[in-house]
């Protein structure tokens, strides 16, 4: 079954777990280009913590809603 909403809870939940996998990445120095293969978050943030951010937050949602 597919799920075809998140509550709000679920969101901050996933927005508490994209903030600490980005500051465990910038801690670490991973370059973004082997985070966000996504060409499209690179363009529209720029080499920024933000665009790891975003991407993480779409992969975590993306396996939720499976």
């Amino acid at each position: 079954m597919k799920n075809t909403e998140l509550t709000l809870e679920q969101k901050l939940e996933i927005a508490r777990l994209a903030t600490d996998l980005t500051k465990a990445y910038v801690s670490a120095k991973i370059p973004l280009t082997h985070i966000a293969k996504d060409l499209e978050i690179l363009k529209q943030y720029g080499n920024s913590q933000f665009a790891i951010f975003d991407y993480l937050y779409d992969q975590i949602t993306e396996k939720i809603m499976e």
